[in-house]
């Protein structure tokens, strides 16, 4: 941890062994932590779909790294077996542009869905 700039070393995300100076198999941080106490909800998302896009690529990596390797279940699956109900990637782009659209006719960036059953019905599910 560095206490003079609030955060954890890092590459774009990747934590980084602090004798080495490489990254941590599967170690990642988002937000404060990562870039120091600045910013706002959107440099967050910006930030968080930065490190997430990392985390994806490195999957293959991690795996052949032995990081994780008696977790083989999908993500998903995971979910449906804790009883969770959740929005998939897809998902919330259809709902992300279905509240672009909204907001048009009212001159707002987008309106914002406040009840699931809307938002699951005007996305046709």
């Amino acid at each position: 941890y560095d206490t003079r700039k609030g955060t954890i070393p890092n590459d774009h995300g990747r934590i980084l062994n602090p004798t080495t100076g490489n990254p941590i198999p599967g170690a990642y941080v988002v937000g404060w932590a990562k870039r120091g106490p600045t910013g706002v909800i959107g440099t967050n998302k910006k930030d968080a779909e930065e490190t997430v896009a990392l985390l994806l690529e490195d999957i293959p990596h991690i795996r052949r790294a032995g990081v994780d390797a008696k977790v083989e279940q999908k993500l998903e699956e995971l979910l449906e077996g804790a009883g969770c109900k959740y929005v998939s990637f897809d998902e919330w782009q259809s709902f992300n542009a279905l509240e672009i659209e909204r907001g048009k006719s009212q001159n707002r960036p987008r309106v914002k869905f406040i009840d699931i059953e809307e938002m699951r019905s005007a996305a046709g599910g």
